[in-house]
């Protein structure tokens, strides 16, 4: 391939960027709440249900059981990712002894 660009693949390739810059970006979606409860989910919301000393207004508990959806969600996301053998963990732990304040 040439290094080198022509005048007019110049011309196209900023009329490209122009085009992809000033197209509109897609709002994020909100998370929806699942079709049907999930036994998993539920089961997590009544841990934490469990664990409140007020109980959470109509709304909250939508957003809760989400929440908690999403989470489940994205936890069976990254155990579908396939790690090469012998990979290392991005972080090593090194204990320190404590600092002892007078």
């Amino acid at each position: 391939m040439s290094d080198r660009i022509s005048r007019r693949g110049l011309a196209r390739a900023a009329a490209a960027a122009a085009v992809g810059a000033a197209l509109p970006i897609p709002a994020t979606a909100a998370p929806q709440e699942p079709k049907e409860p999930d036994g998993h989910v539920e089961a997590e919301y009544r841990k934490i249900v469990e664990k409140l000393e007020t109980a959470l207004s109509a709304e909250a508990q939508k957003l809760t059981r989400a929440a908690i959806a999403g989470n489940l969600a994205a936890s069976k996301e990254r155990w579908k990712t396939n790690l090469p053998e012998n990979s290392e963990p991005c972080f090593t732990f090194s204990p320190s002894p404590r600092e002892r304040t007078a």
